[in-house]
């Protein structure tokens, strides 16, 4: 499913695209290397997932999250928004290629040259842009002169605003493309012209701004991005369209279910006069699911369809399904437009299929909360939803760094009594959270001695719930041991299991159904788990080997037969149930589970303490035979 979320407060609108040619036309700029025989529809044909993905990782944001950008380490020099002395400031420059990287990526995308490259000499021009916002506090293209600015600066700010498309309230430059490429808000839908800009196969040079707003009580950023670059010839690109989402596989990450759709018609092949009989059919493969748009369609909160320009100008079609409630990853749509002329006069339509995949994997915490003491440190669990990709890092924040920090590896440390959270933060708004519960332990509540050293490398695995991270004498019961089962297989797996429909009525639980899907435990009966029943020695054996055996059959070749250890008949054979017998016995002959002394005691019950060990030992045993 398509992940961005939308982190835009304030989005003012650019100039409209319908007078792209006209404004371009009066931007003179230096020449750039000449990009020959590129064709928009070629580039975009064959392409794999592999190679769009590992273009990313070419064009991938600096960190995860949208975090990196929100202090003052992103200034080579402070702006001052101080009345009387302002200044716009510099930023450092990979802040800004970050952002060049989001618009290289876009027009990658769309088949377009991703050779864009940011012109320094405008830094001063969309720095003192930024500022002319953040003063105000709103977005204006044309922002009036505040007091005690000079006239220098607020006219540098006003040509960089006049000449820019604006952004309020996202931390990162790459946010905001993301963003400039969305554009489906009400005001911007009927032109996405912030996207358009970016797509403008003329394109060569950017520049970015940046300057937070003193009037607010939390940072609030004003940023602004020179989009009226055309010094590319336009003979090296050729198209017939430029679509968004373009032809071919293209990512969820970048496009959401809510945003619109938008065709950029080539002028120079077809007729610009003729627009008024255009229609688009949208039909989704997977389902048949068909939209019909034409210009009966106006309203953005139904099926919404327009044809942006005028005579003599480039035009775009644009249109939005309001059923389409998400992309789901393979989901491949044919889009057909009719009703187009040729300059020739002759009629035409064009046809081309869209495939969605999801491109990053998703992150998702191992655990939800976490105890620990004051002194504490301990490494974070977290997963991918499928391995990372090269160079791909999460990035940790501390909601409460008085009482828990936490560093870019991962790893916490608990300060003193209190709660935080820590979020764990992917790409594209894909996020997870810990609670931690910090407080002195219980002087008379900690696990045995013998048993000390089991539970603190379950608790750095992560196997420990916060739920039963006490009492440690006490008997675990069945849910308790099979969430440590199911954490201990995602951990060696290093992903998240299936959450199946689960049979059981008598509880709701993920890690439950995860385990009876997994095929890992049975209910007490057809449709009762009995979560908090105790667990037996002989039940905990029959779970331990089956996820033993579930291990080896998902990878044969990591998980490797034991050489079995001798082992005589318990003398309370006859007591261990029939069911059970073959699972003890494997358990003892692994090492997993000892007698005590010469009976194994099947009905015994199993405390927190020994599940805790037991879960250890299988871990190391899978690892030593990998």
């Amino acid at each position: 499913m398509s992940r961005r979320k939308m982190t835009i407060r304030t989005l003012a609108a650019v100039c409209c695209c319908s007078m792209l040619v006209s404004v371009l036309a009066v931007m003179p700029e230096k020449k750039a290397a000449a990009v020959v025989g590129w064709h928009v529809q070629e580039a975009v044909k064959n392409r794999t997932k592999d190679e769009i993905t590992r273009r990313w990782l070419a064009h991938m944001p600096l960190a995860a999250g949208s975090l990196y950008m929100e202090g003052k380490q992103i200034y080579e020099n402070l702006p001052s928004l101080v009345p009387g002395h302002y200044q716009g400031g510099k930023l450092k420059s990979a802040y800004i290629l970050d952002g060049i990287h989001a618009v290289n990526f876009a027009r990658y995308l769309a088949g377009l040259p991703d050779d864009i490259e940011p012109d320094w000499s405008l830094a001063d021009q969309q720095q003192a842009a930024a500022l002319s916002n953040a003063v105000i506090d709103r977005l204006e293209h044309a922002p009036p002169q505040v007091p005690e600015m000079n006239d220098e600066l607020y006219l540098l700010g006003y040509q960089g605003a006049s000449k820019s498309n604006l952004h309020a309230g996202s931390q990162t430059f790459y946010n905001n493309v993301l963003d400039y490429m969305g554009d489906s808000d009400d005001s911007n839908i009927d032109q996405v012209g912030h996207r358009r800009w970016i797509l403008n196969p003329l394109m060569t040079k950017t520049m970015f701004g940046m300057v937070h707003s003193n009037l607010r009580q939390y940072p609030y950023p004003y940023s602004s991005m020179y989009a009226v670059s055309s010094d590319r010839k336009a003979e090296e690109i050729s198209f017939d369209y430029i679509a968004w989402p373009s032809a071919g596989w293209f990512p969820t990450e970048w496009f959401a279910a809510e945003d619109a759709w938008s065709v950029s018609i080539n002028d120079r092949h077809f007729d610009a006069d003729r627009t008024g009989q255009i229609a688009v059919r949208m039909v989704r493969e997977r389902d048949g699911q068909t939209w019909v748009f034409d210009k009966q369609e106006t309203n953005p909160a139904a099926n919404f369809f327009t044809v942006t320009g005028r005579p003599g100008d480039p035009f775009c079609i644009i249109f939005r399904p309001k059923a389409l409630a998400e992309l789901q990853d393979g989901d491949t749509y044919q889009i057909t437009i009719d009703g187009l002329y040729k300059k020739d006069g002759t009629s035409a339509s064009l046809t081309y299929k869209t495939a969605f995949f999801e491109m990053v994997p998703r992150i998702y915490s191992k655990e939800a909360m976490i105890r620990l003491a004051p002194g504490n440190r301990l490494p974070l669990e977290f997963g991918w939803t499928k391995p990372p990709l090269s160079g791909m890092r999460p990035y940790f924040d501390s909601s409460n760094p008085d009482v828990l920090t936490v560093d870019q590896s991962g790893r916490v440390y608990a300060a003193e009594s209190g709660t935080a959270v820590v979020r764990v933060l992917g790409y594209f708004g894909d996020e997870t959270s810990v609670l931690f519960d910090i407080e002195e332990p219980d002087a008379a509540d900690r696990p045995s001695v013998w048993a000390l050293q089991g539970y603190r490398q379950a608790k750095n695995l992560g196997f420990v719930d916060y739920e039963y991270d006490r009492q440690y004498k006490e008997e675990i019961d069945r849910r308790g041991y099979a969430v440590m089962a199911v954490r201990l297989v995602e951990r060696i797996l290093d992903q998240p299991l299936d959450v199946p429909e689960s049979p059981f009525v008598d509880l709701a639980d993920d890690s439950i159904s995860k385990a009876y899907g997994y095929g890992i435990v049975r209910g007490g009966s057809a449709q009762k788990f009995n979560s908090s029943a105790s667990i037996s020695r002989q039940e905990a054996a029959v779970i331990l080997m089956n996820v033993y055996d579930k291990l080896a059959a998902a990878n044969p070749a990591a998980v490797k037969t034991r050489t079995k250890r001798a082992s005589e008949k318990f003398a309370d054979d006859e007591a261990i149930a029939a069911w059970a017998r073959s699972s003890v016995y494997r358990a003892a002959e692994a090492g997993l589970m000892a007698g005590k002394g010469a009976r194994f005691e099947p009905e015994a019950l199993l405390s927190r303490e020994e599940a805790f060990i037991l879960m250890v030992r299988l871990y190391d045993s899978v690892l030593r035979e990998q």
